[in-house]
C-alpha cells in the first residue's frame, strides 16, 4: 500500500497504486498550501513539471498535480484554510 501524507502528523490519505512510493508526497498549510515530494521514485509533478525532492513548493487551489501516474486537481472545502 502506498501513502500520501496530507497535512497532519499521520497519513490521512492512502492511495493504493504501484506507481507511488511508500512515502510519496506531503501537502501542508503554512500560511499557503505547499506540496513537497518526499524523494519518490516516480515523482510528484505540478503543472507538468517534476518537483525537486524535499523542496516545499507553493500550490494553489485548482492546480493540476500528479503523483506517479495518478493525476488530481487540488480542491479545498469549507473548514480548511485557503
Amino acid at each position: 500500500m502506498s501513502l500520501l501524507a496530507i497535512p497532519r502528523q499521520t497519513n490521512s490519505l492512502v492511495l493504493s497504486d504501484a506507481s507511488l512510493s511508500d512515502r510519496h508526497a506531503r501537502l501542508e498549510w503554512n500560511g499557503r498550501w505547499e506540496l513537497t515530494d518526499l524523494g519518490s521514485k516516480a515523482g510528484t509533478f505540478l503543472k507538468g513539471s517534476r518537483l525537486q525532492a524535499d523542496q516545499p513548493t507553493p500550490v494553489t487551489v485548482g492546480t493540476a498535480v500528479r503523483f506517479g501516474t495518478i493525476e488530481m486537481l487540488l480542491d479545498v472545502h469549507i473548514g480548511l484554510p485557503r
